[in-house]
């Protein structure tokens, strides 16, 4: 992450800025490592839960405009997130 901040830090530097060019600064954000080893049973612990979920999916390049197959895949992979936040387990 540090190699990153510095390379994008680096491009904001070299590049002139015009007089109503703003300034933004990039926030990074460490994400949690969560793992579940395959053919384990999850059980819902008595924790607190995430009851309002949205998810988003972000399909980069144009690829996925003109692939049949890749529009085929984004159909599923949409209707498979949509259950997942919808579902009642």
């Amino acid at each position: 992450m540090r190699k990153l901040w510095h390379f994008v830090r680096s491009a904001f530097k070299t590049k002139p800025r015009s007089s109503r060019e703003r300034r933004v600064a990039l926030k990074l954000e460490h994400l949690e490592a969560r793992l579940v080893m395959a053919g384990t049973v999850v059980t819902y612990g008595g924790g607190p839960l995430l009851e309002n979920v949205e998810i988003e999916s972000v399909y980069y390049g144009q690829a996925w405009t003109t692939n049949a197959t890749l529009q085929q895949t984004i159909a599923q992979t949409d209707a498979f997130l949509q259950y997942f936040v919808t579902s009642p387990t």
